[in-house]
């Protein structure tokens, strides 16, 4: 599994997660204020999204769209067939397989897998 994919992980995340707030902080600062805006923002991202981008289905939305997934991709040398299959697994499977990819223990994920095994060992 390529180890870029961590990366990739947090680059889509930190896209997503700069849409969403500008797009919720924006909406609720007017009646609310900044600090309590930011607060229900975190709460908010973190309940649909999840902390690591688990709760995340990897496919696009009106936050990330194909083409940023791509640039994205490009960018960190990752190809859509591992994309796909990182994103295939579910959310706590893809979190011990992103910790695994930082050097983490994660007993019963080996490391050096590959696209097709991991499907097939999910499915």
């Amino acid at each position: 599994m390529n180890s870029q994919l961590s990366n990739v992980n947090q680059l889509i995340i930190k896209t997503i997660k700069e849409s969403f707030e500008r797009e919720f902080v924006s909406k609720l600062i007017k009646n609310i204020g900044l600090p309590s805006a930011e607060f229900l923002f975190k709460y908010e991202f973190n309940r649909k999204f999840g902390t690591y981008g688990e709760l995340w289905d990897g496919k696009p939305n009106e936050y990330i769209d194909t083409n940023k997934i791509s640039q994205i991709l490009n960018k960190c040398g990752v190809s859509k067939k591992e994309y796909d299959a990182l994103y295939h697994l579910t959310g706590e499977a893809r979190v011990k397989v992103l910790a695994e990819l930082q050097n983490d223990v994660v007993v019963g994920i080996p490391w050096q897998i590959t696209p097709d095994e991991l499907l097939k060992e999910h499915n």
